[in-house]
């Protein structure tokens, strides 16, 4: 009777000498997004009557500000845009947030079959703003912090005579 191998193990991803593990940086990327995406759809698949009753008119919109602006930022970061200081929106900007537009749109069409929600123009509106808004403030970070790093000075050549100073 011919022995069975036992199947391999999955390789672990490498860790680092901090004791980190390293991911490849696509995966820590992109991760955080997911993340924020999965929190979205869980907060809207929460029945309406669940959420606490609040006397401010259209205090629902402010809430979807509040959570799609992160993912408007976490895209941003994870499409590497913003990292041209000459102008906003760039391909990947642009990309940005049409990724959480479209987002935006399909929580609120998801929100037809939760009771007591309702699919908004106006929620998706806003989503689709705050996601710009992320994105721009993705913008900003990277822009300060390329305009904060000092400008790296080359040595002069070796082979190149200087030219005399008078």
């Amino acid at each position: 009777m011919p022995t069975r191998r036992p199947a391999p193990l999955p390789e672990l991803p490498p860790v680092t000498a901090s004791g980190r593990v390293f991911l490849p940086s696509s995966i820590s990327r992109w991760l955080p997004v997911l993340a924020w995406a999965a929190l979205i759809f869980v907060l809207s698949a929460i029945p309406g009557d669940r959420y606490p009753k609040v006397d401010l008119r259209n205090a629902d919109k402010g809430v979807h500000a509040i959570i799609f602006l992160p993912l408007g930022f976490l895209l941003a970061r994870a499409l590497r845009s913003g990292l041209s200081v000459s102008k906003f929106p760039d391909g990947r900007g642009a990309r940005a947030i049409v990724l959480g537009a479209l987002y935006g749109l399909s929580d609120e069409i998801h929100q037809i079959w939760v009771p007591f929600r309702s699919c908004s123009t106006l929620d998706w509106m806003v989503d689709f703003l705050a996601v710009a808004a992320g994105a721009a403030v993705w913008h900003i970070v990277t822009r300060s912090r390329q305009a904060s790093r000092p400008v790296p000075v080359s040595p002069p050549s070796k082979t190149a005579p200087l030219a005399p100073v008078d």
